[in-house]
């Protein structure tokens, strides 16, 4: 007996090091530590797995919270905890979990990068359709288990890459998440501000105490948004600055700008919310007469009959006691609808995202260093959550994709190099920089259709004096059709981009 303890305990003393092949292999990092793509010394299998270093010595309780939630879940949609390794000599707590490619900021990123007539490839339909019934599934059974995950966003969603777990959606970052089946005191006075801020809900922002698992519901309806749109649906220009006090004016002005000014008949419960009179006294509700989450989608071309958008209404209702729970949208009719959701998001096509990249400590380090810190809805990201949003420094190998973070089984860091809030400041200048190319590209067509109907009047008013056989013009569905005097047919087709 005494030597099969003996063994167990030398098993259990056994040195990351020692078993794992790390070296040079660093994918992210973030305010939590590092993570690295590692893969056994012995070559008893020929997994990739994702090491999360801790930051420091010892173990906070955020990462204790996290190793105690995720040893009890098992689900196939949320991260699984290997092991946990603890080093007597230098105090350092590693995380082992499975390795996931990719994630959903880099999918979303990718796909708003990739240009084909400058304009925005987007997600595949049936792709969409099976990473959102992946996350809902997810949640349902966080949510069944009563723990709310409180910091969902594209980053924390991972995505198996080649495998036998090819395309499987796995939740990762668990160290907000929090039991709530019967709490001690109101979550809010245990944490005051959670969920990074574009995905946080509107009762949150208004300083609800006794928050329900509807936040998260809420989180994934920005999510599904932007796979939708391949835009942040509520993305605002200011910075999460860290306090206490979860009001955020510029955040609540960006979610009616797309959903309108709440009315109390649709969320009567609004004006029990704390910050209800900082509400009515910063924002008219007339400025926002004209705005529906309809006429949003619409710009995207998302139809509001469709499917896809009825159940986005659902998952973004302002007052959370009539939001959708997880089951009830896994059971919409979107899911019942071509094409099908799949366990394999890719549906068995070629994975056109490139792989992550390979940090180098020092310039990695460096950057750090001199673009400070942004305060953001940090979190301990579980194995290498990835931050929201940002690049990496620089790159060592692996093809011409941007790691950006990785999340625990994804193995990057939070930020993928960087902190969460420096993620946060680069996706927030890429999206202006977006949005001004577009606008740009729209300014152009404006003036090139207007040189086109001067043109159009002149050549008429010749034609005119000259007695021709009379010019006309008809409006066509995709642009104006004019009719010259010489009977060619000269067509101006408006493009939108």
């Amino acid at each position: 007996m005494d030597y099969e303890w003996k063994a167990k305990l030398n098993a259990e003393r056994a040195k990351v090091e020692d078993l794992f092949e790390y070296e040079g292999c660093k994918v992210g990092r973030g305010t939590y530590g590092h993570v690295y793509k590692a893969k056994r010394k012995d070559g008893s299998d020929n997994k990739e797995y994702a090491l999360k270093q801790i930051e420091g010595s010892g173990l906070s309780m955020s990462a204790c919270r996290e190793i105690a939630l995720l040893r009890e879940l098992k689900h196939p949609n949320v991260i699984n905890l290997q092991r946990v390794f603890l080093s007597h000599s230098d105090r350092k707590v590693w995380l082992l979990f499975d390795y996931a490619e990719h994630d959903l900021w880099h999918i979303i990123k990718f796909n708003r990068a990739a240009k084909a007539n400058k304009r925005t490839v987007p997600v595949p339909k049936g792709t969409v359709k099976s990473l959102l019934y992946q996350i809902l599934d997810g949640i349902r059974y966080l949510h069944s288990n009563w723990v709310l995950h409180r910091d969902l966003k594209p980053a924390n969603i991972l995505v198996m890459g080649e495998g036998v777990m090819r395309g499987r959606v796995k939740i990762a970052d668990m160290g907000f998440a929090r039991l709530f089946n019967s709490p001690l005191k109101p979550l809010a006075d245990l944490d005051p501000v959670v969920v990074t801020f574009w995905y946080r809900a509107p009762e949150l922002l208004l300083g609800a105490r006794h928050y329900t698992k509807a936040i998260d519901i809420w989180a994934i309806g920005c999510i599904f948004a932007e796979l939708l749109t391949s835009e942040p649906i509520f993305h605002c220009r200011q910075e999460d600055i860290k306090t206490s006090n979860p009001y955020h004016h510029d955040q609540l002005d960006r979610i009616f700008n797309v959903m309108g000014f709440p009315q109390e008949k649709d969320w009567v419960d609004i004006k029990k919310m704390p910050e209800h009179g900082t509400l009515m006294k910063d924002f008219k509700k007339n400025n926002y007469t004209n705005c529906s989450l309809i006429k949003y989608m619409d710009r995207h071309k998302i139809k509001p009959d469709s499917k896809a958008f009825l159940l986005l209404q659902k998952l973004l209702t302002m007052d959370p006691t009539k939001r959708i729970t997880s089951e009830q949208a896994m059971q919409d009719l979107y899911f019942q609808e071509e094409p099908p959701h799949t366990l394999d998001v890719f549906a068995g096509g070629q994975i056109p995202y490139p792989k992550r990249e390979f940090l180098s400590d020092e310039e990695q380090d460096d950057k750090s260093d001199k673009r400070g810190s942004k305060p953001g809805a940090a979190s301990s990201s579980s194995a290498g959550d990835h931050g929201p949003h940002g690049p990496a420094a620089k790159r060592v190998r692996l093809g011409p994709h941007q790691g950006q973070g990785g999340g625990q089984g994804g193995g990057q860091g939070q930020n993928s190099g960087v902190s969460m809030a420096q993620q946060q400041q680069q996706q927030q200048q890429e999206f202006q920089q977006h949005m001004s190319q577009r606008n740009h590209h729209q300014q152009q067509q404006q003036q090139h259709q207007q040189q086109q109907q001067q043109q159009q009047q002149q050549r008429q008013m010749q034609a005119n004096r000259h007695g021709g056989s009379g010019g006309g013009h008809v409006q066509t569905q995709g642009g104006m059709m004019n009719y010259g005097t010489n009977g060619a047919q000269q067509q101006n087709f408006q493009h939108r981009y």
